[in-house]
């Protein structure tokens, strides 16, 4: 019972994290700068944004992959094949 509460728990700081960070992206721009990877993949204006969204998201995905315990099954489903040996275990 004590791990249900647990993986809840951190599930959601996790995904109020990814949504903070969604939210306040102009926030994390003032106190860190702009990032110069981002700004020449994802374009000069905005690129250091869309990377704070986007790790913003995928955090909020990976806080509700927690929250509901199926991080195996999310693994096993998009990694599996790459992680499984082809005779198997």
């Amino acid at each position: 019972m004590g791990g249900v509460i647990i993986r809840v728990i951190l599930g959601l700081i996790i995904s109020v994290v990814g949504a903070l960070l969604v939210i306040k992206t102009e926030r994390i721009i003032e106190q860190v700068g702009k990032n110069s990877w981002a700004e020449a993949k994802f374009g000069t204006y905005g690129g250091t944004r869309f990377m704070w969204k986007m790790i913003g998201l995928l955090a909020v995905f990976i806080g509700f992959v927690v929250m509901t315990n199926m991080t195996h099954g999310f693994i096993q489903g998009t990694l599996g094949k790459l992680l499984t040996p082809p005779g198997g275990f």
